[in-house]
């Protein structure tokens, strides 16, 4: 009798929140949902490989592939409702992107869950990405945080898979639980939101942490809403939403490894400073000019870093592009070598297209663009940007690494640091390039009221020996400098003839150029003035510098400007202003000044330079 009376009591099923289900009924729902989740990898396979023959054509996908109950487990352990073991997992489906550097292990693939603060609201806000909160809070009971199943990377990662030299999303249906999305160092993205949320938790004024921890929330919730609910399933947006995350890490990544000094290998310069936001990293640097001491920096309110311009990861490829202000329109014609950057080129190609070129090969060479500051500034910028999407491979997005053998470790660091040897050499010519055809050109336009020319002083400018010392100059930059005329005349002189022929007259184009260039060393960057005249006889050939003398930069002008405030100095506000979030704004310290601020005070110096 009392084996009667507990048998009914063996068909219930008590679940997790205290209701009592029968065992027929909740097999029956067990059923449905394997069966709903199988669906749901179909539905997000059939977008992958649509995906993979379109818009993302650089991709590779791995179809879906249903486990065998024999690979995944016996079946007869009771599993947890909730929680995703890899015993199981009933299927995976995964996207490989972007080029990764693996021959020392891989990045070790986590999953990804929502992290819900503690209270005051965060919650929603971080959640929401514009499909409102309840669909986040939805996610979080789906998914759950934990490393990924043997099973499923064993099938991904075996030899002859896509996924080697790749970054992978995986999503995966597990029972009891559904979709689980998992994401190369994913683990590390969960950490590093819940270190944001407990930062501006402990402390007083965590905005600048409120902002990075928003933003990757954002981004995670987009990835999960795309890929685990049924009314939201993208592949295109997991994935988009996937290389924007795997952005936002991969320069936090560079940026580390180039921070960090090895030994007898330094770190970035102390004038330069990188800035990672929203996927970028942003170049500034702290300008100095030849005869204006640091006091004047200091009396200014401290060291100033000007944005100089930016490193975007592509979403694509994860390899970095260049992108410069909107305002430095010379530097962005230089970058690409666009003829109509330079003058000189610009006649020299013409002159190659009418066939009117000059017979000797050193003027040949100047009209087809070589060694003119087109071509120096292009390659200067596309080697900066190779360079560092090297670095990018080489240091995935961070995180963990599954190692394949015991010196992976070492190698692999190995491996970084002579990536971020040629980044920060880079880095410094890009920076002075930069304060020379953006800052400079930008400041000259405005003091002189004419437009900076390039190619017009000469050649790189090489200072004596006696002079450099004079001058405290260590080296300057071989690039030629930037200037604006300031006088001009035709004039006749004689040249000698050939094979002892007798002296002919001939008429060349005589300049007064103020000129500008930088020098880079361990300790500044620092612009330096010029006063040239050069000769050309035509106009699509170089100029011939005949005269070059340093002009200092005035001290005093420098304090006046540098001393006031910049709402002062900018003049009255404007009446309507942009509404900010306070809680958005930005740590102070990581801030750059625009270009445009610096270009103001270097225009007050140039005109005392020129007029004085």
């Amino acid at each position: 009798d009392t084996i009667r009376l507990n048998k009914p009591k063996e068909g219930l099923r008590r679940q997790d929140d205290g209701t009592v289900v029968s065992r027929p009924l909740s097999c029956l729902f067990d059923v449905a949902h394997n069966f709903a989740s199988s669906l749901h990898l179909e539905i997000l396979s059939a977008q992958a490989q649509a995906l993979q023959k379109r818009a993302w054509s650089g991709v590779s996908v791995s179809p879906v592939h249903f486990f065998d109950e024999s690979s995944v487990g016996s079946g007869s352990r009771r599993r947890t409702r909730g929680t995703a073991n890899d015993e199981d997992a009933l299927g995976v489906v995964a996207i490989h992107f972007w080029s990764l550097d693996d021959r020392y292990g891989r990045p070790a693939l986590g999953d990804l869950t929502l992290v819900a603060s503690g209270g005051g609201g965060g919650d929603g806000d971080a959640a929401d990405d514009g499909r409102g909160g309840a669909m986040a809070m939805d996610i979080v009971s789906v998914s759950s945080k934990s490393r990924s199943g043997s099973t499923m990377e064993s099938h991904l990662f075996r030899p002859d898979g896509k996924a080697t030299g790749r970054l992978t999303l995986s999503m995966r249906a597990v029972t009891g639980v559904g979709a689980v999305v998992s994401l190369s160092a994913g683990d590390e993205v969960v950490d590093a939101i819940a270190a944001e949320t407990d930062r501006s938790s402990n402390s007083s004024d965590g905005s600048g942490s409120s902002v990075r921890r928003r933003h990757l929330q954002r981004i995670q919730s987009r990835i999960l809403s795309a890929t685990s609910s049924p009314f939201d399933l993208s592949a295109s947006d997991a994935l988009l939403a996937a290389t924007t995350l795997c952005a936002e890490r991969r320069c936090e990544a560079a940026v580390a490894a180039l921070l960090k000094g090895h030994g007898t290998n330094p770190s970035l310069p102390s004038w330069l400073k990188l800035v990672v936001e929203c996927g970028t990293v942003s170049v500034g640097a702290h300008i100095s000019y030849a005869g204006v001491g640091d006091s004047t920096s200091a009396a200014s309110g401290g060291r100033r870093f000007v944005e100089l311009f930016r490193l975007e990861c592509e979403s694509k490829s994860g390899k970095f592009v260049l992108t410069f202000p909107h305002a430095a329109s010379l530097l962005r014609l230089l970058s690409c070598n666009d003829p109509r950057a330079s003058d000189l080129q610009a006649l020299g190609s013409a002159a190659i297209a009418n066939r009117r070129t000059a017979t000797d090969k050193k003027h040949l060479k100047y009209a087809s663009g070589e060694d003119l500051t087109g071509r120096v500034v292009r390659e200067a910028f596309d080697g900066l940007a190779r360079s560092m999407s090297l670095l990018g491979e080489r240091v995935g997005v961070g995180g963990s690494w599954v190692d394949a053998e015991k010196t992976s470790a070492s190698l692999r660091a190995r491996a970084v640091e002579i990536a971020c040897r040629d980044v920060r050499k880079s880095l410094a010519s890009c920076a002075g390039m930069a304060a020379t055809y953006g800052l400079a050109a930008l400041a000259l336009n405005v003091c002189a009221g004419a437009v900076a020319s390039v190619d017009v002083a000469g050649p790189p400018i090489k200072l004596h020996p006696d002079a450099a010392k004079n001058l405290e100059v260590p080296q300057l930059l071989p690039i030629p400098p930037i200037g604006v005329v300031s006088n001009q005349q035709m004039m006749q002189k004689k040249e000698a003839g050939m094979s002892g022929r007798e002296e002919k007259v001939i008429t060349v184009l005589e300049r007064d150029i103020f000129a500008i260039t930088a020098s880079i060393d361990d300790d500044a960057l620092k612009l330096y003035c010029f006063d040239v005249t050069t000769q050309s006889p035509k106009p699509s050939t170089p100029p011939e510098r005949t005269r070059c003398s340093h002009i200092p930069f005035d001290p005093v002008g420098a304090t006046s400007i540098r001393c006031l405030p910049l709402e002062a100095a900018n003049g009255p506000k404007a009446s309507k202003r942009r509404k900010v979030d306070h809680d958005d704004v930005p740590d102070s310290d990581s801030q750059l000044d625009p270009i445009m601020d610096e270009v103001r005070r270097l225009a007050a110096l140039l005109s005392n330079a020129l007029f004085n």
